[in-house]
C-alpha cells in the first residue's frame, strides 16, 4: 500500500513540475511553399491587400496550445493541411460599420471589429517579393470555396454560409465580427483542413483569441 502511495505522490509532483496536460503536435504546418496567409482587421492601416506588414506565421498545434486550449482541443481533432497564426491590434476607427447576431439580436459596431484572412500566391520580380490574391477566408467564391468553422464561437461571429440572408439578415457576403467589442491585441488563428468544403463541411477553422 505504501509503494503505491509513493508513486501516486511521485506521479502528482511531476505533474506539478512539468504541468501535465494534453501533448499537441509541434510539427509547423506551413502547407503550400509558394503561398502565404495574411491578416486583416477593419481598421488595418492601408488597402486590405496582401503586403510584408500583415503575414502570418505558419505555426503548430502546440503552439496554439499556449494561446488557447480549447482551441487547440479543436484543432487536434482535425486533419490540418496548414495552420498560421498572428496578433493583430483593434484600436483604429474604420469609419464604416459591421453587423453580428449575438445570440437574441443583430447588433451594429464599428468596422474594425471585423477580421479576416487571405490566402496568397507571390513572386518575385527584379528582386521584390510581388504577392496576388488567391483566397478569401472566408469566402464563397474566390481561389474556390472557404467553408469556415468557428473555433472562438464566444470570440468570434461568423457569417453562415449561404448566400440568401438567413432569418436574421446575415449571409456569406458579410465579414466574421470580433463579439467583445474590446480594443487590444487579440490572436489571428487560421487552419486549412485537407477535406474538401461541402454544404454541411467546413475546410477552414477561424478562432480570435484575446491577449
Amino acid at each position: 500500500m505504501k509503494k503505491l502511495l509513493t508513486l501516486g505522490l511521485g506521479a502528482l509532483l511531476a505533474c506539478g513540475v512539468t504541468a501535465c496536460g494534453p501533448s499537441y503536435s509541434k510539427t509547423v504546418l506551413s502547407g503550400d511553399a509558394d503561398k502565404v496567409m495574411f491578416h486583416y482587421v477593419g481598421g488595418y492601416e492601408g488597402s486590405w491587400a496582401a503586403t510584408s506588414k500583415n503575414t502570418m506565421e505558419a505555426t503548430s498545434v502546440a503552439e496554439v496550445a499556449k494561446v488557447s486550449g480549447d482551441v487547440a482541443k479543436l484543432l487536434s481533432k482535425r486533419s490540418i493541411k496548414y495552420l498560421y497564426m498572428a496578433e493583430i491590434t483593434v484600436d483604429k476607427d474604420a469609419g464604416w460599420d459591421a453587423k453580428f447576431w449575438n445570440g437574441t439580436e443583430s447588433v451594429t459596431v464599428d468596422g474594425k471589429y471585423t477580421v479576416k484572412s487571405i490566402r496568397s500566391n507571390y513572386e518575385t520580380v527584379d528582386g521584390e517579393v510581388v504577392y496576388g490574391s488567391f483566397q478569401w477566408i472566408p469566402n464563397p467564391v474566390t481561389g474556390g470555396a472557404a467553408h469556415v468553422e468557428n473555433l472562438s464561437e464566444e470570440t468570434l461571429f461568423i457569417p453562415p454560409w449561404q448566400e440568401e440572408a438567413d432569418e436574421h439578415g446575415f449571409d456569406w457576403s458579410m465579414n466574421p465580427v470580433i463579439k467583445t467589442q474590446k480594443e487590444g491585441k487579440y490572436q489571428l488563428i487560421v487552419a486549412q483542413y485537407s477535406a474538401e468544403a461541402t454544404a454541411d463541411t467546413a475546410n477552414f477553422g477561424l478562432a480570435v483569441v484575446a491577449k
